[in-house]
């Protein structure tokens, strides 16, 4: 689920599977849900039991990938990633996904979020685009 994209009807499944246990339901007997899953899936601080959507938290999973995807080129697994797929230097508009593994073509599903959700300071110019990236001036000392 960290690193795979899964399919919403594997995510409801599961979903279907925790309902019942937390309702005490079996496969014998099926027990009535007192509250709908939305109110259960809502955070603590909003009456719910903080249980997240699978989905959802499968998304977030795989925005923290492509998130450091650039911002830890130190890592030996996205060093890995950006030479089998051809990335150095600055970080591309588009990721293509032909001939790639499930991984990524998962990132590559949440790239977008991914490369709108992105800031940059621009220090010496030579990674950020200036005229198709979103930046902030150094708020340094």
């Amino acid at each position: 689920m960290t690193t795979a994209r899964m399919p919403i009807t594997i995510c409801k499944k599961i979903e279907k599977v925790a309902r019942a246990f937390l309702w005490g339901s079996n496969n014998e007997r099926r027990k009535v849900a007192l509250v709908s899953w939305n109110e259960v899936c809502k955070p603590v601080e909003k009456c719910g039991l903080g249980i997240r959507q699978l989905h959802d938290q499968n998304m977030l999973f795989l925005l923290k990938l492509g998130f450091q995807l650039v911002s830890k080129t130190d890592s030996l697994w996205v060093q890995i990633l950006r030479n089998k797929y051809n990335i150095h230097g600055t970080i591309p508009n588009i990721l293509h996904r032909n001939n790639c593994s499930y991984v990524w073509r998962s990132i590559v599903k949440v790239w977008d979020d991914v490369n709108q959700g992105l800031v940059w300071i621009i220090q010496d110019g030579l990674i950020v685009n200036f005229w198709n990236n979103v930046w902030i001036h150094d708020l340094g000392p």
